[in-house]
């Protein structure tokens, strides 16, 4: 998810704390205050293709405001890496950005054109429908013989994937064939992302014991070691930095359920936005880890 929020980042900030439980922000009159926390008024970018639009607007601000910039440059080559959720967040950055960059060349729109060189893509989430099927399999043959869950609930898994008209790949495809810019649409899609995850993904969660992002580990994984939060969160570290929050490792629990609410983790456009950038001669990178379960 768009992680605003997270780590020193803030949309807005305020003495609190964060629950325990799912680190979502409690103001001082909810919970005793033990920091500075970020906190976020409302989550209206709900989508990949709204955030491609932020990312945009944010880039510009930057470049055309800082005036140790030089201001003669009027176009700028990079390269974009993203991991999990920048399955879809690449892809869709990419093919937004090309549009501005035709719209600024043709007078439309004033702006900076932003040209990609280079797309990587690490463990990424690209296609549900391509991609959920592997959840079982790599949970019971993988790399390293471990087998995560037993038969009956490997069977439960295909059954939740393949059951005609309620299961998972049935209800991304009718997610496929809705209108995801009305609610009717999203609420298909919200649907069958529930359906994906509750039932063939979560599954290794609640019965497989083992690492999330390495396979070969306890689910309780002590890596990254506990104390790189409490290090950053050190006031000589934070004064180092030039922060004035605490640092928080939580993803933010706002904007997943926002995107969880319009079924944006199913869409289906990311593929063809990649097919787009590799016919454009955009060098692209696509990394998958052997241990890792989750994209």
């Amino acid at each position: 998810m768009l992680q605003v929020g997270v780590g020193f980042s803030y949309g807005g900030k305020a003495p609190g704390s964060l629950d325990p439980d799912f680190g979502a922000f409690l103001n001082a009159s909810e919970a005793p205050v033990t920091g500075r926390f970020p906190f976020i008024n409302n989550t209206k970018i709900d989508t990949t293709d709204l955030a491609a639009a932020a990312a945009w607007e944010v880039i510009q601000a930057f470049l055309t405001t800082l005036p140790q910039l030089d201001s003669r440059i009027s176009s700028k080559t990079f390269n974009l890496a993203t991991e999990s959720y920048g399955g879809h967040y690449g892809p869709a950055f990419f093919n937004y950005f090309q549009q501005q960059n035709q719209a600024i060349q043709n007078g439309t729109i004033q702006g900076v054109q932003l040209q990609f060189n280079s797309l990587t893509i690490i463990n990424g989430i690209i296609d549900e429908m391509i991609q959920v099927p592997y959840y079982p399999k790599f949970a019971v043959n993988n790399t390293y013989g471990i087998v995560a869950y037993n038969q009956s609930v490997y069977d439960y898994t295909q059954y939740a994937l393949y059951n005609p008209g309620i299961g998972c790949l049935d209800q991304i495809s009718y997610c496929y064939d809705a209108n995801q810019s009305t609610l009717v649409g999203q609420a298909v899609c919200t649907e069958a992302s529930n359906q994906c995850r509750d039932n063939v993904e979560s599954v290794y969660y609640a019965y497989g014991g083992r690492g999330v992002y390495d396979i070969r580990h306890p689910y309780d994984d002590p890596t990254p070691p506990d104390y790189l939060i409490d290090f950053l969160n050190l006031a000589s570290t934070q004064d180092a930095l030039g922060v004035d929050t605490n640092y928080t490792s939580y993803s933010n629990t706002d904007i997943y359920y926002a995107f969880q609410q319009t079924g944006d983790f199913v869409y289906m456009n990311f593929l063809d936005d990649l097919e787009q950038i590799l016919n454009t001669g955009v060098r692209v990178s696509l990394i998958y880890g052997d241990a890792d379960y989750i994209w």
